[in-house]
């Protein structure tokens, strides 16, 4: 639904400063550095926007080695601006600790946990 919200972002008198924009890198191919690249490339094209507020991890990945270059390179579009805040979905408290620790100046700053009281 890309598309549809960037367009509605376009056709709205809504500034862009005024929203929050969050996306994840969801398919196991696109956790590497192209991989995130690519993802959020053709995400800020979709959207029709120069940044997004925050980038998450979907999941833990499919190894540490991936999770690791990802999050690398969701470090590296953080400094150059293009995305603002990093977090991570899914991720139990074990690799939370993990990421944090292999990371200690680039922590995730969000956690987004599903919760379902049935």
């Amino acid at each position: 639904n890309h598309e549809e919200i960037g367009r509605a972002i376009a056709d709205s008198a809504v500034s862009r400063a005024e929203l929050f924009l969050a996306d994840k890198i969801s398919f196991a191919q696109s956790y590497s550095s192209a991989g995130v690249r690519k993802a959020v490339a053709e995400s800020l094209r979709k959207l029709r926007t120069g940044y997004l507020d925050l980038l998450m991890l979907h999941s833990v990945g499919p190894t540490v080695r991936s999770r690791h270059e990802a999050w690398r390179e969701m470090v590296a579009l953080q400094k150059e601006g293009t995305i603002r805040h990093i977090g991570v979905s899914n991720f139990g408290t074990a690799e939370l600790r993990e990421l944090k620790a292999s990371f200690p100046d680039a922590p995730p700053v969000t956690l987004q946990s599903k919760f379902n009281p049935y």
